[in-house]
């Protein structure tokens, strides 16, 4: 139970930080052109 309510909070927060990474990624890109 613990370990999979770990694992789905886990996921998220991985997505999450791939969003924001992402995000910055291409407004600097944009920024940089």
């Amino acid at each position: 139970m613990y370990s999979s309510s770990f694992s789905i909070l886990a996921d998220q927060v991985v997505t999450s930080v791939c969003r924001v990474l992402f995000s910055t990624a291409f407004f600097a890109n944009h920024i940089l052109e």
